[in-house]
This record gives C-alpha cells, sequence and structure tokens, in this order.
C-alpha cells in the first residue's frame, strides 16, 4: 500500500474574533441605556438616562409609522417621554434582543439592534412592541455617550 500526503484543509469552523474593547464598551453602553429606559416606581428615570446621553444637542428620534416624535436635546427628550409614559403606563421595561452589532472608528460608533417594549397600562392591560433601533455614540472625556437615537416602532409588532 502507498501512502499519500494530502495537503491540510481549512478548518470549517470560522475563526472567532475577540471584539475590540471599544466594541464592548458601547455594545454594554447600549443595554445599559435600556435598562435605564425601564421604569422605576412608575416613572421615567430621567437622571440614569441624562447620566449616559452625550453633553450638548443630542438627536433623538422615534418614528411610529403615521407619526414621528423628534428632540434637539435630551431636556426635550425627557420632557416628550416622561409624562407620556407615566400618564399611559403603571410599569414598564424595554429590553436589548441580541445580537448588538457595533462599529466603530475615529471617536465613534453606531449601534443596532431589535428592542421591545413590554408596559402594563393603569388599568392593567398589557402592552408590548418591538422596536428597531439605530444608536449613534461619541467618546466625551473618554466615555461612550449617546449623541443619536432612532427609534422605529416595528408597524407588524405595535401591540404584540
Amino acid at each position: 500500500m502507498r501512502t499519500v500526503n494530502l495537503p491540510p484543509v481549512a478548518s470549517p469552523m470560522p475563526l472567532y474574533r475577540e471584539p475590540a474593547a471599544a466594541e464592548t464598551e458601547v455594545r454594554a453602553r447600549a443595554l445599559i441605556w435600556c435598562s435605564s429606559w425601564s421604569s422605576v416606581n412608575g416613572a421615567l428615570p430621567v437622571n440614569a438616562l441624562r447620566e449616559i446621553a452625550a453633553p450638548g444637542p443630542v438627536r433623538l428620534a422615534a418614528d411610529f409609522g403615521r407619526d414621528v416624535a423628534v428632540s434637539s436635546s435630551f431636556e426635550e427628550y425627557a420632557a416628550f417621554w416622561s409624562p407620556l409614559l407615566t400618564q399611559t403606563f403603571s410599569s414598564w421595561t424595554l429590553i436589548a434582543d441580541p445580537p448588538i452589532e457595533v462599529r466603530v472608528h475615529d471617536g465613534m460608533a453606531a449601534a443596532t439592534f431589535s428592542s421591545r417594549f413590554f408596559g402594563k397600562t393603569h388599568n392593567g392591560r398589557p402592552m408590548a412592541q418591538r422596536q428597531h433601533v439605530l444608536q449613534v455614540w461619541e467618546k466625551f472625556d473618554g466615555v461612550w455617550r449617546l449623541s443619536h437615537e432612532q427609534t422605529t416602532v416595528d408597524s407588524e409588532g405595535a401591540c404584540m
């Protein structure tokens, strides 16, 4: 019997690439933003969110299909969402669904992901919706801060 030497076969498994530190930081900040959006004693935790938002102008937009809410500052954002949520819901939570895709370049990052909003109205009725989110993060004094967010409510899952 004759021995044949075969060339090495490339591994069928893709190589795992460890995420860069910046990608991991931005992903963690996106998760913190979502968890900070959840109600605390029936209120929007504005101060927790303010700590995550960038200083100065911040663009935050929510597309509901028929209506779009755009805020040019964090204060406008909080003034819109805080009363809307507290008047409609007794409690709510926002959950980011994996994966959170992150691209980083030159002190800025873009994160895209889907999220789910769950709330209970004051009369006890549960409500839920899916959302698609694009966030732009900028590094300020060594900390990633949210400078732009575009949220689009999934019309198919507006009230799951």
